[in-house]
């Protein structure tokens, strides 16, 4: 992560903080110093405060295992395309549910199961379906089924 970088995250962190009712937009979260072992103070208190000023936070990650717990912690909604990375099926299962993080490595390209813990839906790459279970906790995620319901 560059100086020149870093600097211009920081500036922009805190800019959101300050604007307040903002989203912030991070591809790749890793690339602004959110690893698994340290978060940047400015990401840090983002993360853990943003919703006081209205600052949402939306990032994506091509690994989750190598990303901030804190920061995972606090995710309202996950989407998953598919991975196989054993690392990244674990960390998302401690997060979701075994079965559900097992089911992630089986869907077609550009399909997702998007994960909240009110609802499970499953993204056709066209189209959103909500799966059958609503509310759901965590605990219970690993019991639903991940296929596509028929077209009726």
């Amino acid at each position: 992560f560059g100086e020149r970088r870093l600097y211009q995250f920081r500036q922009i962190a805190r800019s959101a903080l300050l604007l307040q009712d903002v989203q912030l937009h991070l591809e790749e979260i890793d690339q602004y110093g959110c690893t698994a072992l340290q978060m940047e103070p400015e990401l840090d208190e983002i993360v853990q405060t943003g919703r006081h000023f209205g600052v949402d936070l939306v990032y994506t990650t091509r690994r989750l295992a190598e990303v901030s717990r804190t920061l995972t912690s606090q995710t309202d909604e996950f989407v998953c395309f598919e991975f196989h990375e054993p690392r990244d099926t674990q960390a998302l299962a401690a997060r979701i549910g075994g079965d559900l993080a097992e089911r992630v490595k089986t869907l077609p390209d550009y399909h997702a199961i998007i994960w909240s813990p009110d609802a499970v839906r499953y993204w056709d790459g066209k189209e959103e379906t909500e799966l059958p279970a609503a509310p759901i906790a965590k605990s219970e995620a690993s019991t639903l089924p991940i296929t596509k319901p028929s077209e009726s």
